[in-house]
């Protein structure tokens, strides 16, 4: 065949799946901005859930599950959690418990994934992002793991499939904000999804200023046992490592102080305090 004709094909092909792809992308854009605001998870709207006692500190419990199966090498005491959020929401089809068994199955492809088994992994979080997508009516909360959870399943895509999603994660935290711009977890979705992403193609441009919008909110409006609770040391976290990279040493170390104060037991930062220790 003629190479010039070839090469014509060639770039007609690319071009086609170019154009079907940035299609796909305004598609799911378009669909999450028709997402109509959801009830926030408040006393009243939970009124049903208080005589559970699964769910009462629950994400204390899915987090020292998680703990606990890495220190074993197994993940029996979060398949045990999930086999009893299984179970309440059988009984009491609410979203806050799917809520927690995304959660959990956020931890539970972490878990695989640290022991390299990346097909398991793969599996748990793409069910989890499947339960909150296929959530009726989620809040600022739900979208926020969502964003979290879709964010997380990006490294078991292809490079032309990974920043459609990317897109989508974006999306989904922005409208998680438009539902409660206080939602701190929402923020950290934002400056993950900056803070990844190559600065070639734009990253670590925003990462910084949502991360410091983040620090300065509470990790919730009104306490409960019921409700999330967690990303604001990872803010912290991050916010430190982008002064890292920046090689902004002063501000490192400031917002590393303020962080330890909060949390002095995080393995993460007492991590980011020897590099920094090691740079001075």
């Amino acid at each position: 065949m003629n190479i010039t004709i070839m090469k014509r094909i060639s770039f007609a092909t690319i071009l086609l799946a170019l154009v079907f792809f940035v299609g796909l992308q305004i598609q799911a854009t378009m669909a999450i901005d028709y997402l109509p605001d959801g009830i926030p998870y408040t006393e009243s709207s939970m009124a049903n859930l208080d005589d559970d006692p699964l769910l009462l500190n629950i994400q204390q419990k899915i987090d020292q599950a998680f703990t606990q199966a890495m220190m074993v090498g197994n993940s029996s005491t979060l398949d045990k959690i999930h086999e009893q959020l299984t179970a309440a929401y059988r009984s009491n089809p609410h979203n806050l418990i799917i809520y927690w068994q995304s959660y959990l199955g956020y931890y539970k492809s972490i878990f695989h994934l640290q022991n390299s088994d990346k097909k398991a992994a793969e599996k748990v979080v793409n069910q989890s992002v499947d339960m909150l997508e296929d959530m009726e009516n989620p809040n600022a909360e739900d979208l926020a793991l969502l964003a979290l959870t879709k964010s997380f399943g990006i490294q078991f895509q292809s490079m032309m499939m990974a920043p459609i999603t990317s897109g989508k994660v974006k999306r989904y935290a922005e409208k998680a904000l438009e539902m409660d711009s206080t939602n701190l977890r929402a923020w950290y979705v934002l400056a993950s999804n900056d803070f990844y992403t190559p600065e070639q193609y734009g990253g670590m441009t925003k990462a910084e200023g949502y991360l410091l919008t983040a620090i300065k909110l509470p990790a919730q409006q009104v306490s409960n046992p019921y409700l999330p609770s967690w990303g604001k040391d990872m803010c912290f976290e991050m916010l430190v490592s982008y002064y890292l990279k920046k090689n902004q040493m002063d501000k490192a170390q400031q917002y590393y102080d303020q962080a330890i104060a909060l949390y002095p037991t995080n393995y993460q930062l007492l991590q980011l305090g020897t590099q920094i220790s090691g740079q001075e």
